[in-house]
């Protein structure tokens, strides 16, 4: 492996009835390297760095009573409240970060307009759809990871399990 870019060289053998590769050629190949069961994937865009250097998102919290119950506020709605969570990151996924630690599935994280949610603000969380990401002239769109539902990539901005 060369440490300064985590690029690998294998050697490997595999049938190739076409001929479509000769001998000498390079390819790009994906691997499954391991999964992780309770690892989230969480767009780019929400993750952030604080001052520290420390890799944060903003989440959305349900303010509780002592009594542990949702707090309700004056349109009958839970209070909902931003907070930050520090997060540990593991590696890229297209236009997505592997969360390995800091987050729980079901956790809400705000991807837009957390610019203006500062911790203890109230806020009123929506579902986010990602935008079709449109390719650089003359490429190809970008493929959903190997092993995972479309329908599951769309909907890991609300924290729910991925594996990569």
């Amino acid at each position: 492996m060369d440490p300064g870019t985590g690029q690998v060289s294998l050697r490997g053998q595999f049938p190739n009835p076409d001929g479509r590769l000769l001998p000498g050629s390079y390819v790009r190949v994906r691997l499954e390297q391991g999964s992780s069961g309770n690892a989230l994937l969480v767009p780019k865009q929400a993750v952030q760095r604080n001052a520290g250097g420390q890799t944060y998102v903003s989440v959305v919290e349900t303010r509780r009573g002592e009594d542990g119950e949702p707090e309700i506020g004056p349109q009958g709605a839970p209070v909902q409240l931003a907070a930050q969570r520090i997060v540990a990151l593991g590696t890229s996924l297209g236009n997505r970060w592997l969360v390995e630690d800091g987050l729980e599935a079901g956790d809400e994280v705000i991807v837009e307009g957390f610019q203006r949610a500062a911790p203890g603000m109230p806020v009123m969380a929506q579902p986010w759809q990602a935008a079709a990401p449109s390719p650089a002239p003359g490429e190809a769109p970008e493929e959903t990871q190997p092993g995972m539902d479309p329908e599951a990539a769309a909907d890991v901005a609300e924290g729910d399990d991925a594996q990569p």
